[in-house]
């Protein structure tokens, strides 16, 4: 036996169930957004830890330098300045995540790099371009690192 059930009753009952199916699903999307969102420190802490990345590769790359100035290893063009260009790219990629970075700041690291590149291409001698890379490394510490002029998290 079919039990008769009135159509203001059916559209009441979809309408409820429109309403808590749109209230659920706004509630997952405010609880799925929130979870996925990047903080100020979480933002922080990956450029400093990327820029202890980039130190650490300016300053290997004395021993690819040396190695090349005495015909050891790669050539220049192959062990040191290939290498810069990735770094160069990683630093600009590492600025860009920094807003808080003024124009000096990010000029400062992209010049100490710029420098890096020059000094290899001119093919100074190998403990003139290791103080470079000391130096170059401690721009991109000063800049981007712990001591760099992030907002307080």
């Amino acid at each position: 036996m079919a039990v008769y059930v009135p159509a203001s009753r059916r559209r009441v009952r979809a309408v409820a169930i429109g309403v808590i199916a749109l209230a659920v699903g706004l509630l997952i999307g405010v609880l799925a957004g929130r979870a996925s969102i990047t903080t100020t420190g979480e933002r922080i802490s990956r450029v400093r830890a990327e820029a202890n990345d980039l130190a650490t590769r300016v300053q290997a790359l004395t021993i690819e330098y040396e190695q090349a100035y005495n015909g050891q290893g790669d050539t220049v063009q192959g062990g040191v300045l290939d290498a810069l260009a990735g770094i160069d790219r990683d630093a600009a990629a590492a600025i860009a995540d920094a807003p808080w970075l003024t124009a000096a700041n990010r000029a400062a690291v992209m010049e100490a790099l710029q420098q890096l590149r020059s000094s290899a291409q001119a093919k100074v001698d190998p403990q003139t371009f290791a103080d470079q890379t000391n130096t170059a490394a401690a721009v991109i510490h000063a800049q981007l690192g712990d001591e760099g002029q992030a907002p307080s998290s």
